[in-house]
């Protein structure tokens, strides 16, 4: 048996980026979950647009697959909370920005780091945590 009100939802993960190997590389990036205010806003809004588009027209148009990956990737830079560990070439820690966020996921060299970052979004388990009982 087990007290489920001791698992709670929590606002944000922290995720640690794998190498190609799958190894830990230490850099860690903080993500929003589902009950997190920011990323609640976003997934209400685009449903609320697809159900106006519904009432209006009587049907749902498909956005165009650019189009949908350009909503996905700006939905990652807002759900994306900050990183550490994160350094350049010279070894200087990388300052989080969701405009330094943004360039680094719209580039096409970087398409491993936003598919593990998406997947980990979809992660329900990262988003629970339990709490001791009182």
């Amino acid at each position: 048996m087990s007290n489920l009100r001791s698992i709670k939802s929590v606002l944000s993960a922290t995720v640690e980026i794998k190498d190609e190997n799958g190894a830990p590389t230490g850099v860690f990036f903080e993500i929003a979950g589902p009950t997190h205010p920011k990323r609640k806003s976003i997934l209400l809004a685009n449903q609320r647009r697809l159900q106006h588009q519904l009432q209006k027209t009587g049907k749902v148009t498909l956005d165009d697959p650019a189009e949908q990956e350009m909503q996905a990737r700006d939905n990652l830079v807002s759900f994306t909370l900050g990183w550490s560990g994160f350094t350049d070439e010279k070894g200087k820690e990388v300052p989080f920005s969701p405009e330094t966020a943004r360039e680094l996921y719209e580039s096409d060299d970087y398409s491993w780091l936003v598919e593990q970052l998406n997947n980990a979004l979809n992660e329900k388990e990262r988003f629970m945590q339990r709490f001791a009982s009182n």
